[in-house]
């Protein structure tokens, strides 16, 4: 029991070490203490200083420690202020080492808990750049139905614009190969409405013509 006590003691000298210099603007000192109180025991809850921790990786773009430490945090059941903020760095996080299932996963989940929050907007577009990639992934693995949900969150959303035609185009792909031809055909005359790019516009003109041929046969 007076070892116990004595750990206990001994972290909270680190904490109040933490404490001063964080109030004194020494944030990597702070970090330091904090750190090494999850040094002495990894199991031991910083509660709120998690996102302490994260926010000053997440500042530093060492993206992948700041996941390890926002994802500590997230979960607690605590009242923080800036929680929607953390989620959304978080997100970020993800999206910056192109982890695109896990941003995506926590830029709909930011949209879903904080729909009215400033950030929303900002935060669909991410979710569509998200999509893009995992889209021409699944369709690279023939998971066609995976593929159309992600071109359809870029559709439904009209973000990014600058993949819209593009998803358009990937769309008809899909439905071309599950035989859905007119739909097929819709899809690509989407992408003649939306680029006047001349390779893309024949791009397109060709898909139409193979959904339509495949139609007839």
């Amino acid at each position: 029991m007076d070892g116990f006590l004595f750990l206990h003691e001994f972290l909270l000298d680190y904490f109040q070490i933490a404490m001063e210099r964080g109030q004194a603007g020494d944030y990597a000192t702070k970090v330091k203490a904090l750190e090494e109180i999850l040094r002495i025991d990894p199991e031991y809850s910083l509660g709120p200083y998690f996102f302490d921790l994260a926010e000053f990786y997440y500042n530093q773009a060492d993206y992948s420690q700041a996941i390890f430490y926002y994802q500590r945090g997230l979960p607690l059941e605590l009242k923080v202020k800036d929680r929607a903020t953390f989620l959304f760095h978080l997100a970020e996080s993800y999206e910056k080492q192109e982890d695109w299932a896990n941003a995506f996963l926590y830029f709909n989940q930011f949209l879903t808990v904080y729909p009215l929050d400033s950030r929303a907007a900002e935060a669909s577009w991410h979710r569509g750049n998200c999509c893009w990639p995992l889209a021409n992934g699944a369709f690279e693995k023939d998971e066609l139905e995976q593929a159309l949900y992600y071109t359809d969150e870029i559709i439904s959303g009209g973000q990014p614009q600058h993949y819209l035609d593009d998803a358009y185009y990937l769309r008809g792909e899909i439905l071309l190969k599950q035989q859905s031809y007119e739909e097929s055909r819709a899809a690509f005359s989407q992408v003649l409405k939306l680029n006047r790019v001349v390779y893309k516009e024949r791009i397109a003109d060709q898909g139409i013509g193979r959904a339509a041929c495949r139609e007839r046969v």
